[in-house]
């Protein structure tokens, strides 16, 4: 069964000192005996049971298993020997301390993949066997010594093996405790073979069948040696004669053996074995499959965590110490994730309510700013011809030639640097790559047409102003101006300039280069203008506003005041509101006094407050003297073709002058004579005249105020008004008298000219545009480019046409929804203008005609996902830099656990070679601490995870308490799983070079450690 040849076992310290435990030992084994190795210390007895036991590898020579050589075998090979066929006894016992006894005798059944309750049942049974059946929960500290060793006893014999390998199995125990160990393995011997290490030559004598004995490496005595050869050969003899049955082979076999060989002889004498069974070598098939094989020993990933897990659970404080400072750098990050995510919540929900604040804006000239920031990066740098690198100049300067690839004007000599900012960003906008012009009327058509109204609400911007009146507090003859607010705050600048304390200063104060007059003015356009067009979608008013008194305008002619948060109004708004006149501020000014607004949005005077509406057309009063004599260019009456003054008496629908029988006066061309207009803006305070020339008056029927938990509100002014009235007062400015004619004398003009230039005005006014106050007189001409800005200023516009056209979203859906929208119009330009070019490749039309019926794509700004996005950048850099921070202590704690994991390698060394002993792989000894390394992640991603969702909810609550933001920081369920995977990862890294230690420590070493 089992047979050394010429085994030689060296140990090399290095290449002068080797030190020989086994000098060329050749021994037999019968299958059932008990033998016995004795020698003096230091002799090879244990090194030679290591060798016999697959614990230890041999130098030289072979070991027979069966009349199988064992050359060949790989680890899978003697760790499935030592588990199947192998039983160890130790004198140390070399139980694992954190299982129970049960646990420590299924073990080796565990590793040869036997199932649970079958384990267990032949645990007991082994336990039953050796009398302990009963303390089958006990841990081994529990246990007397004879009692552990009874343990070690049942845990060899439990997977059944043909070989008991026992290392001086009595030296630690009394002497009765090692009277009944030997009288077990005595017991045990009766079928199966027992080879024990022992210095106890009685005990020797009295329980073993045979004796070997060992100096100095060497067999020098054998009390029965053994040779199966021999016994074959006799046997086969014997059989031939016909006087043995076939079944007392064995007997016989033992009867020859002890006639074949004296007793007193000292020296064994082994005949040469027959040349053994080789091994053939394994192709790639079978090894791979010798290595998914069911009879191999391995060990489930159930049992390594079993085993750590035991083994955490027994040094508790040290577990939970060490999982505390790992969990340090899982808090800190989930702290900052959590924050990070809470933050960026926030910044969302604000983002949604303020969509209604922030449209996606179309207007009419669209910059690509993307575009301008992409060509002052990447347009400075000329091409190779025109730059000189060395001496950063341009080169071949002199010609009239301009350079389409690095924009370079060639008649100038550039420096690099100012070319690369200017040159391509203007070349550029000369190619209208960064400006681009929105058809804006062909797409107010398709929306009009396709456009849900449930997505969003459209608001179309016709560049239009009109101006609203109230009446003075401070006077009974004139109005107050409150709309636009820029034009109050003229009123209050020259009353100002006029006063005695105030006038001598505005010559001297200068604001950032800016007069006082152009500071106020900077000021009043950065408040805006006090009122503002609602949306049109009753649901976002109502989800953003809460009605204070009355109710929401349902008309033109209704509108809403609208209150600050804290449901006041600020000083600067009453005067906005004309609750409060210009002397009011004048003398709040001199005083150093405020007027506050407590109490005055429930007061009865708020609802039902009136105000008097004009547009700028309504300004254009005739331009006759005070007899009513129509007037010319210069101031002198206008004569007909008689030669007479013309006596106006009322205007007709086409703005020409018609006496009292509504006739009208004829020129000497016999042409129709316009009336003509002055446009009066410096009488309009008067209260006669805003009176007489008022197109309507609207009143107050709701008092609102923005709810507390509204982020953004979508009336930007002080005072509401419906999307009706814009459309009534741009239908009233069209139908002026003044506006009828001045359209039409351009139409006439184009009708004769279809290239002209100007047309006659027959109106004086004046507009500011910019900085610059345009000018026109009554007989001037006006471009026609000029046309529809004019026409703009006097509140006409023609609604097809709009100036912008911005999209009021309440939701992200919704936005999402308008993106698909306009995305889809873009889609359909881009279809018409590619069928557009195949009809132009093929003749079809003319380049007239595709440059008349060339779309353009819509280009749309998007200011609210700029600056979110900005914002949203700025939160995750933050974030990123918080998180690597907090990294520092994860890595900190990962080196900390490697070195908790080395530790428990050293400590659990026995336990390494029993596990060995038992048959364990290597790898299963490394997946035992990878296990190991894994729990203790565990733990400190579990910890980490609650404390950091506890500590969350505390400063969320101090948050909402001192700031008053809600859920700033949150905790949300994937910040849990991936920081504990990552804590368990982090440590499985810590733990792999000391679980590869482990796995890499020989065997019998690690028995010997202590």
């Amino acid at each position: 069964m089992l047979k050394l040849v010429g085994i030689t076992k060296e140990y090399r310290i290095d290449d002068t000192d080797v030190t020989i435990a086994l000098k060329d030992i050749s021994i037999e084994f019968r299958q059932n005996e008990f033998v016995s190795i004795l020698g003096p210390s230091g002799c090879g007895k244990t090194t030679l049971l290591n060798i016999i036991g697959g614990l230890d590898r041999y130098n030289a020579g072979d070991i027979q298993i069966d009349g199988i050589s064992t050359k060949e075998y790989d680890d899978v090979d003697w760790d499935t020997y030592r588990n199947q066929r192998i039983g160890f006894v130790f004198q140390s016992y070399n139980l694992i301390p954190h299982m129970n006894i049960l646990k420590n005798v299924a073990l080796c059944l565990t590793l040869a993949g036997v199932s649970k309750e079958e384990r267990n049942e032949r645990a007991l049974e082994a336990l039953r066997k050796v009398g302990l059946d009963s303390q089958a929960k006990k841990r081994p500290n529990q246990l007397s010594g004879g009692q552990m060793q009874r343990v070690a006893i049942a845990r060899a014999l439990v997977n059944n093996p043909d070989i008991i390998l026992a290392d001086e199995p009595t030296g630690a125990l009394d002497t009765e405790s090692g009277l009944q160990i030997m009288e077990l393995l005595k017991e045990v011997a009766s079928d199966r073979l027992v080879v024990m290490v022992t210095h106890n030559p009685q005990l020797a004598d009295e329980y073993s069948t045979r004796i070997v004995y060992l100096k100095d490496g060497e067999i020098v005595d054998d009390t029965m040696p053994y040779n199966s050869s021999a016994d074959e050969a006799v046997l086969e003899e014997i059989a031939e004669e016909g006087s043995v049955e076939v079944a007392d082979t064995e007997a016989v076999a033992e009867n020859v053996a002890e006639e074949a060989v004296a007793p007193e002889e000292s020296v064994v004498k082994v005949d040469k074995a027959p040349e053994p069974k080789k091994r053939r070598k394994k192709s790639l098939k079978e090894r791979i499959r010798k290595y998914v094989a069911h009879d191999k020993a391995s060990m489930k990933l159930s049992t390594a965590i079993s085993l750590s897990w035991n083994n955490l659970i027994s040094k508790k404080g040290r577990t939970f110490l060490t999982s505390i400072a790992g969990s340090i750098g899982i808090i800190g990050i989930i702290l900052v994730l959590a924050l990070s995510t809470g933050a960026k919540m926030f910044l969302s929900g604000m983002e949604e309510d303020a969509l209604s604040t922030y449209p996606l804006a179309i207007e009419k000239s669209s910059m690509d700013v993307t575009s301008v920031i992409s060509s002052l990066m990447s347009g400075g740098e000329a091409c190779e011809e025109h730059v000189d690198v060395e001496n950063n100049e341009t080169k071949e300067a002199g010609s009239d030639q301009f350079c389409d690839e690095c924009y370079l004007d060639l008649s100038k000599d550039y420096d690099v640097t100012i070319q690369s900012i200017f040159g391509s960003v203007m070349e550029n906008i000369a190619k209208g790559d960064i400006v681009t012009d929105n058809d804006l009327v062909a797409f107010k058509k398709y929306v009009d047409e396709h456009f849900d109204d449930k997505l969003a609400t459209v608001k179309f911007n016709y560049g239009t102003i009109f101006n609203a009146y109230c009446e003075d507090p401070a006077s009974e003859t004139n109005y107050m101006k409150v709309n636009p607010y820029i034009e109050a705050m003229y009123i209050v600048i020259d009353e100002l300039k006029d006063d005695p304390q105030f006038g001598e200063m505005f010559g001297m104060i200068n604001f950032n280069g800016m007069s006082f007059d152009e500071a106020m003015t900077t000021f009043g356009e950065m408040l805006g203008n006090s009122w503002a067009e609602m949306s049109t979608n009753q649901e976002i008013l109502s989800g953003q506003y809460d009605v204070k008194a009355g109710r929401w305008p349902q008309n033109e002619r209704e509108i809403v005041i609208v209150l600050n948060d804290d449901g006041k109004l600020m000083d600067i708004q009453l005067f906005m509101l004309g609750l409060k006149s210009p002397a009011d501020i004048m003398t709040a000014l001199g005083e150093g006094k405020s007027f506050s607004s407590t109490g005055l949005m429930f007061d009865e005077d708020l609802l039902g407050r009136e105000y008097k509406i004009l547009t700028n057309a309504d300004y254009l009063v005739e331009n006759v003297d005070a007899e009513g004599y129509l007037l010319n260019a210069k101031g002198n009456r206008v004569k007909d073709k008689d030669n007479n003054e013309i006596l106006v008496a009322d205007v007709d629908a086409e703005g020409f002058a018609v006496d009292a029988s509504g006739n009208r006066f004829f020129d000497k061309n016999n042409d129709p004579i316009p009336m003509t207009w002055d446009y009066k803006i410096s009488t309009t305070n008067n209260k006669e005249f805003v009176d007489s020339q008022s197109s309507m008056s609207v009143k107050v029927v709701g008092v609102v105020q923005p709810k507390p938990d509204a982020i953004a509100t979508s009336i930007n002014g002080c005072i509401g008004y419906t999307k009706a009235l814009s459309d009534y007062l741009m239908k009233q400015a069209s139908g002026h008298p003044a506006i009828v004619r001045q359209n039409a004398i351009r139409l006439e003009k184009l009708e004769d000219d279809a290239d002209a230039n100007a047309y006659e005005g027959i109106i004086r006014y004046s507009y500011p545009e910019g900085k610059i106050e345009k000018k026109y007189e009554i007989g001037d001409d006006v471009r026609m480019a000029d046309h529809e800005a004019l026409m703009r200023q006097l509140g006409v516009a023609d609604p097809a046409s709009p100036m912008s056209i911005h999209f009021y979203c309440n939701s992200f859906a919704s936005k999402e929804g308008v993106e698909e929208f306009i995305a889809q119009y873009n889609k359909e330009v881009v279809a018409h203008n590619e069928a557009l070019q195949a009809k132009l490749d093929n003749k079809e039309i003319t380049l007239e005609e595709y440059d008349a019926q060339l779309k353009t794509e819509i280009q749309y700004t998007d200011t609210l996902s700029s600056v979110m996005g900005f914002v949203n950048t700025m939160t995750n850099v933050i974030t990123g830099v918080l998180i690597a921070f907090a990294a520092i202590s994860l890595v900190v704690s990962t080196i900390m656990i490697a070195i908790i994991i080395y530790t428990s390698v050293l400590e659990r060394r026995k336990e390494i070679g029993v596990l060995r002993s038992i048959g364990a792989r290597k790898k299963d000894v490394a997946r035992v601490f990878l296990a190991e390394s894994a729990i203790l992640g565990g733990y400190s991603g579990i910890i980490g995870v609650v404390v950091s969702w506890l500590l969350s909810l505390g400063i969320s609550a101090v948050l909402e308490h001192v700031f008053g933001f809600v859920g700033l920081m949150k905790v949300e369920w994937w910040h849990a799983v991936m920081m504990l995977g990552i804590s368990i990862l982090l440590s499985m890294l810590a733990g792999f070079i000391p679980s590869r230690i482990a796995a890499k420590k020989d065997p019998a070493i690690a028995l010997r450690s202590e």
